[in-house]
């Protein structure tokens, strides 16, 4: 069990990456291209402390960012190409444990920065539902 939360954890760290909200928000259209390339900049991420990562703009959090940010997240989770996650499938599908669902919502409410309900991915259960429902909270919070 060490493993796996070691594994979810440096997943959580990768892809609250400065860099990467950066690159979501600004080339969204090459956004896997530039994941072939992150090995290197994943492993200076770990290192860095909470304090230095900043969160996303969340204006600028749009349902395609979020859906890609949810795709990166689960295929770096599942160790399989982000080509074989299907938006459309139930995340139970791809064997997502209760466990694993509760820390994809604290990666979320890390990246997001804010809570979210612990229950959110039972209720959104694919990506794509959960990136529809992510950007209208994300847009609410902002007007608010």
């Amino acid at each position: 069990m060490k493993g796996l939360e070691t594994k979810i954890a440096s997943v959580t760290n990768a892809v609250t990456n400065t860099s990467l909200v950066k690159f979501l928000t600004d080339n969204q259209n090459s956004f896997f291209a530039w994941i072939q390339n992150i090995s290197s900049d994943h492993d200076t991420s770990l290192s860095r402390n909470n304090s230095e990562m900043q969160l996303p703009q969340k204006h600028s959090l749009t349902e395609e960012v979020i859906k890609n940010w949810l795709v990166f997240y689960l295929s770096k989770l599942l160790l399989v190409n982000h080509n074989e996650i299907n938006t459309h499938l139930p995340l139970e599908y791809y064997g997502i444990t209760s466990l694993e669902a509760l820390r994809l919502t604290h990666a979320m409410e890390v990246w997001l920065g804010y809570r979210l309900s612990l229950e959110l991915v039972y209720k959104y259960p694919t990506v794509e539902v959960l990136a529809q429902y992510l950007a209208k909270e994300v847009e609410y919070v902002c007007v608010s």
